[in-house]
């Protein structure tokens, strides 16, 4: 389960920058990141990589890692205060992060993320190849997920397995899946002989994601949040300071409803009008008032071509359509009334990204990121049928024969316009039963 753990009251965070000057630096950095102490310890190997604004503690994996934390100390950084920094850093799962924050020179706050990685044993599985199938590999828990499209059992697998320099597989036949919860066992030694690891191989298909009936939520009260887990599937930009997406109730069990609200931001006194949101990717905390998107990571990883995406809607919307203003003679932004009524939108991209690494794409063009596909479902507020539950199928249109997909990115909000201050507090849209079809 990943977490972010972003502080959720931006007037603190703020504090330390009530007046820049501007002769004084906005750049904050660590140089050295000491680790203290680590539980559980068993003399486990640490090793620490900083980069700027990140810091990645690399451990050594085995069984009963988690909970990992440790202690630590900036033993060099170039800052004038330092904000967040724990006296302990807890990792329930490799997926989680913490965040504190450097004070510049100027009061500028500077994020800086510290997250795990796995440190190479030697015995790991690098790589592993099969036609026509993905491979998402774990180094912590030592397991291949194989997902296959469209597999029929029995199901043969001759996977082609990248290992370490010298390391070798115990058995090299091809596996045999009866059913689909089958589960194979793939043991590497390492080249010195040292290290072996047994690592379990299992197979799904067609591909579907994870928590798509939005029933696995994170925290409590005021502080829950979607399940983003695994590997950032789920986000939304709105739960840092306000709530804007939370469950309720449906078909037995939980759906994911978002909420437009007036949202009063600390500090800066500005009022905006903040969508609820929900999609696929993650939320990076980088305030820019003049275009929001900038803090969404829209799109997870998926290569195979989606035709259409069914989900169960209802929406409602609010009784005044607003938009946010800037006010040029006191420097911050207002509400003001406009006329039509508010409306929800789900849309959704089959991309194809040349790149490599985390993709940052907010819906506008990217360097080497192509829409191979699109589709888009329109919730008229003025339409009172929308207010019970009916299910949505978006059919998805592909341009682009030519590439594969790399990554599909959904997008829900409970006003259409949300990403320029427009919308009406009180709209909800709220979604279940998502499924994609091939």
């Amino acid at each position: 389960m990943k977490r972010m753990y972003v502080f959720p009251t931006l007037a603190l965070l703020l504090a330390c920058a009530c007046r820049q000057v501007n002769t004084l630096s906005d750049e904050a950095s660590v140089e050295r990141f000491i680790i203290t102490s680590l539980q559980p310890d068993r003399g486990r190997a640490v090793q620490v990589i900083v980069s700027p604004g990140k810091i990645r503690v690399a451990v050594y994996p085995d069984d009963g890692i988690f909970p990992l934390s440790f202690s630590a100390r900036l033993e060099s950084y170039r800052a004038v205060d330092l904000l967040h920094f724990p006296d302990t850093f807890r990792f329930d799962t490799s997926d989680d992060r913490v965040t504190f924050y450097l004070i510049a020179p100027s009061g500028m706050p500077r994020p800086h993320e510290v997250s795990l990685e796995a440190m190479p044993t030697g015995a790991d599985i690098l790589g592993f190849e099969v036609e026509g199938a993905t491979a998402a590999i774990d180094p912590w828990r030592a397991t291949v997920r194989l997902a296959v499209d469209r597999p029929v059992f029995p199901c043969t697998i001759a996977p082609r397995v990248s290992l370490p320099d010298g390391a070798s597989l115990r058995d090299t036949a091809a596996m045999i899946f009866t059913r689909v919860d089958d589960v194979k066992s793939l043991v590497v030694t390492s080249a010195d002989g040292r290290v072996t690891r047994e690592w379990t191989c299992t197979i799904t298909g067609p591909v579907q994601l994870a928590n798509a009936g939005f029933e696995s939520w994170i925290g409590t009260g005021a502080t829950i949040n979607i399940d983003p887990t695994p590997a950032n599937v789920w986000g939304t930009a709105n739960n840092a300071f306000i709530q804007g997406t939370r469950p309720t109730e449906h078909d037995g069990g939980n759906a994911a409803e978002m909420t437009t609200a007036i949202q009063k931001v600390p500090l800066f006194g500005h009022l905006l009008v903040a969508a609820g949101t929900l999609y696929t990717g993650h939320f990076v905390m980088n305030l820019d008032f003049e275009n929001p998107r900038t803090m969404t990571r829209f799109g997870v990883p998926h290569d195979r071509r989606v035709t259409a995406i069914s989900f169960d809607a209802r929406y409602v919307a609010g009784p005044r359509l607003q938009r946010s203003v800037k006010n040029h003679d006191s420097n911050t932004y207002e509400v003001i009334d406009v006329e039509g009524v508010d409306s929800g939108e789900a849309w959704a991209e089959m991309v194809y990204w040349e790149g490599q690494g985390d993709l940052r794409y907010h819906g506008e063009p990217v360097p080497g990121l192509t829409v191979v596909g699109s589709g888009r479902a329109l919730f008229d507020g003025a339409d009172r049928t929308l207010a019970t539950w009916k299910t949505v199928v978006m059919p998805v249109t592909y341009t682009d024969d030519t590439r594969a997909p790399t990554h599909l990115v959904i997008v829900f909000t409970s006003s259409s316009e949300g990403d320029t201050f427009k919308g009406a507090a009180g709209s909800k849209l709220a979604v279940d039963n998502l499924v994609l079809l091939y």
